[in-house]
């Protein structure tokens, strides 16, 4: 715990699970072979996007998660290449989803669509997140905004479309979440993350600035 603040979910490296009051719990399911290599905290997740690799969280996780009207999302990420879902959560027959991304020139995106409308997109300046560089990102929403940590420190957050503070709670019914890429909007599995995630974690709170630089730390 960080003060008294549950981890909801806590990935290190595959096959292993560090958890505290975890909702991830028996909710892995590693497809096409993602591996584990050295990381930055200690193995990481490999993901090749032309192997598909991906994670699927099960339809507890998902329900869980889905009725969170603030939350934050931190992961060490090593990437190849640029585009590829870090995260999401999205309805995989309809266009609904809310998604997390590196996107070209090194910046830390979200979007979140509801049967097809904008709810939000969002994002930092570009060169925070360079390729082949291990990088530490945390988004925290607390319902009313978003702030991103880079590294420990804020940096500005733009929003381009829609209402700043939306977060899973605020889109229609969504039915899978992944890691390394995405799956709504009857495409299958698709944009699929390349490179190395470690150390992913989902909190169910809006953690503080200090709860966040201690975990950087």
């Amino acid at each position: 715990k960080i003060n008294g603040t549950n981890i909801e979910g806590k990935y290190d490296d595959v096959g292993t699970l560090n958890q505290d009051g975890n909702i991830f719990a028996g909710a892995t399911t590693i497809n096409s072979s993602a591996v584990s290599v050295a990381g930055k905290v200690s193995n990481a997740f490999s993901f090749t996007s032309a192997s598909s690799h991906h994670i699927r969280l099960t339809s507890t996780t998902v329900t869980s998660m889905s009725d969170d009207n603030v939350g934050s999302i931190m992961f060490w990420t090593n990437q190849s290449t640029f585009g590829g879902k870090i995260f999401s959560i999205c309805d995989s027959t309809a266009n609904t989803e809310w998604n997390i991304f590196a996107g070209t020139g090194g910046k830390v995106a979200v979007e979140i669509t509801s049967t097809g409308t904008t709810i939000l997109t969002a994002e930092t300046a570009t060169g925070l997140v360079p390729l082949s560089t291990w990088t530490h990102v945390a988004l925290v929403n607390n319902a009313t905004n978003y702030v991103c940590y880079i590294n420990g420190a804020t940096v500005t957050w733009t929003v381009t479309a829609g209402t700043d503070g939306k977060w899973f709670n605020d889109i229609s019914v969504v039915d899978n979440a992944r890691i390394g890429n995405r799956n709504f909007n009857a495409l299958g599995e698709t944009t699929f993350y390349s490179g190395n995630l470690d150390d992913f974690r989902y909190y169910s709170t809006a953690l503080t600035s200090i709860e966040i630089l201690s975990i950087y730390a």
